[in-house]
């Protein structure tokens, strides 16, 4: 398993204590995980234009790779990079790898209102829906919420054209979201 190292360092009688570095896992793709369809079945949401989509029926199932990657709070740094970062592998995937739109998904998905995703995807020129999940239906399903009443962690997950979830990432940064998560899509595109 990869690891990347931390420092902490302390204070003690006016000296400065360096400890020893912490390994700390790196997020790592669990493969061929399933999902319960029904449980999908049952959730619907809203995008930032107020349409509907049944997870299960409207996303999953539409026969393409699909990426969701969630975020925190719309319109916050970590958040604005990591969506940027996928508008951009979008704009990539279709002007220089000549890949149709058609072949594939990406959806972002937080727990912010309509409003907050409408305003989000237009500052920033996003082509992909930003899913609204205020009562954090799909992000307590996907493993992604902070705690029962508040918070989503910033994640992603890829599922290939059968519909099955190939890649889950949960507790990531915007980078490794962002590098996993575009090789991911783009792996599941080419096959």
């Amino acid at each position: 398993m990869a690891t990347r190292s931390l420092r902490s360092s302390t204070i003690e009688n006016g000296k400065k204590i360096v400890e020893p570095k912490k390994k700390i896992p790196k997020a790592t793709p669990t493969k061929k995980m399933t999902t319960s369809t029904k449980q999908l079945s049952d959730i619907t949401l809203k995008d930032d234009s107020g349409k509907s989509y049944n997870i299960k029926k409207d996303i999953i199932d539409a026969g393409k790779p699909t990426l969701i990657f969630a975020y925190p709070k719309a319109s916050t740094p970590g958040c604005t990079k990591q969506a940027q970062g996928f508008r951009d592998f979008y704009k990539k995937l279709i002007d220089e790898e000549g890949i149709s739109s058609e072949k594939f998904q990406i959806f972002g998905l937080s727990n912010d209102t309509v409003n907050a995703q409408l305003k989000f995807k237009e500052k920033h020129g996003f082509q992909f829906s930003l899913l609204s999940d205020p009562e954090r239906e799909l992000i307590s399903f996907l493993k992604a919420d902070k705690n029962k009443k508040t918070g989503t962690i910033r994640s992603h997950w890829v599922w290939d054209k059968s519909g099955e979830l190939v890649y889950s990432h949960v507790e990531v940064s915007p980078t490794v979201s962002l590098e996993k998560g575009q090789e991911e899509l783009l792996e599941l595109i080419k096959k």
